[in-house]
This record gives C-alpha cells, structure tokens and sequence, in this order.
C-alpha cells in the first residue's frame, strides 16, 4: 500500500509526508479522534488504528532507513516468529504497516517481581528457540578483535570523546577477553533483541503467549546477550547493586537469579562469555549515543567506569 493512500485511509497527512511536530501538539494526550492514536517514540512515530487493527510506523526526522529496512527485512521473512506481522511497507524503509496486537504490556499486566520474572524466562525462551534458526560460528578471537577494533574507532569518531571524561577499555577486560578467546577457537552468534525488557513485551489477550516488541536494535550478536542484559540487569530489570558487582559474581559463576543459573559455569567459559558481552554492551551503547545526537553519553560513562572496577582476572 502506497503512503498516500494510508495518509487518506487514517484521516492525518503531515506523520506520513514530514512527520511535522505540529500534529502531536493538537491534542495533549497525543490521541486523535476515538479510535487513532498517535504515539511519538525515539526514532518513529506509530499511528495506531483501532479500527483497521493496524500500526503504520514512520521515521521521525534526521535519522536513517538504515535500521527500518533491518526490522523490515527481519519481521517479514518469519511470520511465524515472536513478534507481530508486517502487513505492508515502503521500499525506501521510510514506514511499514504491522498488526495491532490484542493484549497487554507485560510491565502492566503484573507488578509482582516474581511474577515478572517468570513472564521474561518464558519470553526469553520463545525468544532463544527462534534464534536458532540464525545461528552461526566465528572465530571467537577474530570477534573479539572485531569488537575492540570497533570500540577503539567509535571513541576516536563519535561524541564519545568530548561528552565522556572517561572513553577507554580497562586493560583487565582487554586481557581477559583474548586471552580466554584464544582457549576457545569458536563463538556462537544470533539474531539478537538486543532490547529485551518488560516494556518490550506484549502478552496477547487470546493466547496468553508474549509478543515481543521494537526490533529496531536488533542485530547479530552474542548468543547469550539478550539472556546476560537481563540477568546482570543492563536494562534495568534488576536492583542495585551496580553492574561491576553483577559482572563480578558471574565471572566466579555466583549468580543470583534465574537467566544466569541455566549458564555454563567453567571459569574460561564464564571469562570469555562475560568479556564478549562487556565489549557487546559498549558497541551498544556508542552506537545508541551516535544515533541520538550523545544523549547516553551517560550511560555510556557509567557503563566504562563499572567495567573499569571489575576484576577481570579473578574467577
């Protein structure tokens, strides 16, 4: 279906042509009529139709289609997948139309920690079954080279440098993470979230079976990244205390929660899947400031100064 054509079908024109600002000041619940909504998000804005059960997403202004024809490319080759189906899209990636899925967000549907903990295991399961499809081998010190490689670089040419006091890798995580890659010739890569949170999930109303959510960071990556992001709760899922701490107990396979516990728990395994995964988590994060004009330079900082405290060489 052609943007015109949608634009005329939802009764707003300047999302689809401009994305203009001035649309969402109309009203100020962002809701236009009974039955559309109009949802501003970081890098898109989503006209949900009610009516018609579908989502028309677009790219707001100054970023890429790079990112939307990834999601495109993933969402519409697997309808069987866990994540809602692409109905239509633009060739140039500048929108695509998605089911509206029937259900509730899972950080509303409970606000019991256990409760929500469990939800994510058996999210995180539907998840990782539908990884291996996209599994495949590298070298495990080629990739590790590749990732610092890329770090070394973003810090040289992203905001990094001028927005973080601190823009360097500790030695202890650089020395770990060759060292156990050269024990162990081969990594095991997939199609990752790389978002995985409750906010993320959907748990529809006639299966009762979750649907993930916001593909737009998805890339290849660590097998067990998703699973580590929430386990040492990069993404907020868990409490204090810091993530240095965390990092630190999963090195000497003292974890304390549930996606950690089903985890190998030999000291060079455990050293190399916590050093790929540090060295996953700063491309991560250089990658999102870049795309956001340096607003996780943060988090970016925050993220270096854990690592930095971490002991890398004690098991």
């Amino acid at each position: 279906m052609k943007r015109a054509a949608i634009a005329a079908q939802h009764r707003v024109s300047k999302p689809y042509r401009r994305l203009s600002t001035a649309v969402f000041e109309t009203l100020a619940d962002g809701s236009i009529g009974e039955n559309l909504l109009i949802l501003p998000c970081n890098r898109v804005v989503r006209v949900m139709d009610f009516d018609q059960d579908a989502t028309t997403v677009c790219i707001r202004p100054g970023f890429s289609a790079e990112f939307m024809l990834k999601d495109i490319a993933l969402r519409s080759d697997d309808q069987q997948a866990p994540f809602h189906k692409i109905l239509a899209f633009s060739d140039d990636g500048s929108w695509l139309q998605e089911e509206l899925v029937d259900g509730r967000p899972l950080f509303r549907a409970t606000r019991d920690p256990d409760a929500l903990g469990r939800w994510m295991l058996e999210t995180l399961a539907v998840l990782e079954t539908w990884q291996t499809a996209s599994a495949r081998r590298v070298d495990a010190r080629c990739y590790v080279n590749a990732l610092v490689n890329r770090i070394q670089a973003g810090f040289q040419e992203s905001r990094a440098a001028t927005r973080c006091a601190l823009s360097t890798l500790p030695n202890g995580l650089l020395g770990s993470a060759k060292k156990a890659a050269a024990s162990s010739p081969e990594l095991l890569l997939v199609q990752g979230h790389r978002d995985l949170s409750p906010k993320n999930v959907i748990i529809r109303r006639d299966t009762g079976r979750p649907v993930i959510l916001d593909w737009e960071l998805s890339d290849e990556s660590f097998q067990y990244f998703d699973r580590m992001c929430l386990g040492l709760g990069a993404l907020d899922l868990l409490p204090e205390p810091g993530l240095e701490l965390r990092l630190q107990r999963f090195l000497s396979a003292r974890d304390d929660n549930e996606f950690l516990r089903a985890l190998p728990t030999d000291g060079a395994w455990r050293a190399l899947a916590g050093g790929v995964f540090a060295l996953e988590l700063v491309c991560w994060l250089l990658h999102m400031m870049d795309d956001y004009s340096g607003a996780y330079a943060t988090e970016l900082e925050a993220c270096l100064n854990s690592l930095h405290r971490v002991d890398w060489a004690k098991g």
